[in-house]
């Protein structure tokens, strides 16, 4: 198969103009761009433009980029699910030429997607921007792909991209999905022959990989390695523990978040600047994931602590509403935070606080309570438990991740550790046959990501106080 070569872009004059232009002259060009994706998808995307007469609006009455804010919000349910993939193409007909990934949905049935060669372009020029200027990757790099393979998403969407820029950018490639004996072979046999080495997965599995590589002795010394990670978040300690892990073997250690999505890829993606502004919001007890962003390519805006996104492909999304909590955090209030410091890129900033759709995400699995409402509405159960649960995720002292479920008993139920086991096993056997994502990370994980179950009295105070609806998912 003949490789498809990027055009050849200045990065060195887009990264100067990252340096010098203004914020407002990024958003400006941002919120244009997205103003004539609304024009096009109205008049070229029979779901978007059939959608858009269901809110009774008039492309031709919204006359500017400012007047953007008054465009209906789409999302999962009111969109997606609602027209048939076909329809949400441009012209009504599936691209020619495509690449069609999937994510787990809420009823454990897949949504499907395709991405055309225009949004492959973007994630390439993305990648190789964060390669660059983030990773180092400026002489011979060794890419080790460690995201799922197979119809995800994650394990194609760095593999595509990586590939099309490999040659201009001195890239070998190592595409080991989440095989941990492939892995490590790769850095045994090949890392010290390159400069730099960057490994791409979930954090929490690229963790497990470097403990495991450090007991086998399976890192030589490295030049510079970077670990470019995605789907899940981790706190500034996490951060400085994996540097820990790999500081005996190379003096250059990078490690770098980004936020993406099934539906639009790489969102965002730190930068030393936005790390620096996560440290500062810790120290103050304030938990995000901090992002910069390219407005040029994903505009983003923020409505009632929600994020929406505009961005084009095969299937164009206009103001669609990602289901991440979260906000924009301008450049000026950034400085502040950074005590006076200028960032590098005149950028604004991203602040991630979760999901906003009662979804828990778990070793980059997306945990939905009806799920685990439908394995507690179990029979045997019916006189034990009133029903009522909550979900949560604790990060243990080894700084691994603990999957939580918190159940209610009835009046004078025992909290044995018999009930606990059953409910254990239910909500675990239940998962693997409704969650393709946690069927996934059980088969190839080898942290144990079975349900942790916590009984509760009736009307526990902490978790289940009366008078109070319950909530399904609870953040740290």
């Amino acid at each position: 198969m003949a490789q498809t070569i990027m055009p050849k872009i200045d990065f060195d004059a887009y990264e100067r103009n990252l340096r010098k232009k203004s914020e407002s002259y990024w958003q400006a060009r941002g919120r244009r761009r997205a103003f004539s994706l609304f024009k096009k998808a109205a008049e070229l995307v029979p779901a978007y433009r059939d959608f858009l007469k269901k809110h009774r609006v008039q492309p031709h009455h919204i006359k500017t980029a400012d007047d953007f804010s008054r465009i209906p919000q789409t999302n999962k349910e009111n969109y997606i699910q609602a027209y048939p993939l076909q329809k949400r193409c441009w012209n009504g007909a599936l691209p020619s030429s495509g690449i069609i990934a999937a994510s787990s949905g809420t009823s454990g049935t897949p949504n499907f997607w395709i991405r055309g060669s225009g949004q492959e372009e973007e994630a390439a020029f993305l990648h190789q921007f964060i390669y660059r200027y983030l990773c180092g990757a400026e002489e011979s790099t060794l890419v080790i792909i460690a995201f799922p393979l197979g119809v995800y998403v994650s394990g194609v969407a760095t593999l595509l991209p990586t590939w099309t820029i490999a040659e201009q950018s001195r890239i070998t490639i190592v595409s080991t999905g989440t095989n941990k004996a492939d892995i490590l072979l790769a850095l045994r046999t090949y890392a010290s022959s390159y400069k730099t080495i960057i490994m791409a997965g979930h954090p929490y599995f690229i963790k497990d990989v470097l403990e495991t590589s450090v007991v086998e002795g399976n890192i030589p010394p490295l030049r510079r390695i970077a670990l470019l990670l995605a789907s899940e978040g981790f706190s500034e300690k996490w951060r400085s523990y994996v540097k820990k892990i790999l500081a005996p073997h190379s003096e250059d250690i990078r490690v770098i978040s980004m936020y993406g999505s099934s539906e639009f890829l790489i969102m965002a993606h730190e930068t030393e600047d936005s790390i620096r502004v996560k440290q500062k919001l810790e120290e103050d007890t304030r938990e995000y994931s901090v992002f910069q962003y390219h407005q040029v390519l994903r505009y983003f805006e923020a409505a009632d602590g929600e994020l929406l996104c505009t961005a084009n492909g095969a299937t164009p999304l206009v103001h669609h509403a990602i289901h991440d909590a979260g906000n924009i955090l301008p450049l000026t209030e950034a400085i502040a935070i950074l005590d006076g410091a200028v960032p590098r890129w005149k950028l604004p900033f991203l602040l991630l606080k979760g999901r906003s759709d009662q979804t828990l995400v778990f070793y980059a699995a997306n945990i939905y309570p009806e799920h685990v409402r439908q394995a507690l509405d179990h029979p045997p159960f019916h006189a034990k438990i009133t029903g009522k649960f909550t979900l949560q995720k604790r990060q243990l002292s080894s700084l691994n991740q603990r999957f939580e479920v918190v159940v209610e008993c009835r009046p004078r139920v025992a909290l044995s550790l018999a009930l606990k086991n059953t409910i254990v096993k239910r909500i675990f056997s239940y998962l693997l046959q409704a969650n393709k994502e946690y069927l996934y990370i059980s088969q190839h994980l080898t942290t144990d990501v079975r349900p942790h179950v916590l009984l509760k009295a009736y009307q526990d105070p902490e978790y289940f106080k009366p008078g109070i609806k319950p909530r399904y998912i609870r953040h740290s």
